[in-house]
């Protein structure tokens, strides 16, 4: 069955992005920076996800990003 949204906007980001996710069904998500604004999705991916979603342990990415929100501060 084809699913067709007409209209974007009624469905969130949030859940636009964890539908991607299950239509993909990655072996393995990895979180980079905490962003305190989406805990109820992070945790719905966590759900859902299980022992698949890891929390980056530090990459240059994430490196930068603290970097300028130190520089921010």
């Amino acid at each position: 069955e084809d699913y067709q949204l007409d209209n974007v906007h009624e469905l969130g980001y949030e859940d636009l992005l964890v539908s991607a996710l299950i239509s993909v069904a990655p072996r393995q998500i990895t979180l980079h920076i905490g962003y305190e604004g989406f805990k109820d999705t992070l945790k719905t991916i966590r759900s859902v996800f299980g022992d698949r979603v890891h929390d980056c342990q530090g990459c240059p990415l994430c490196e930068k990003i603290l970097t300028n929100e130190r520089l921010l501060l």
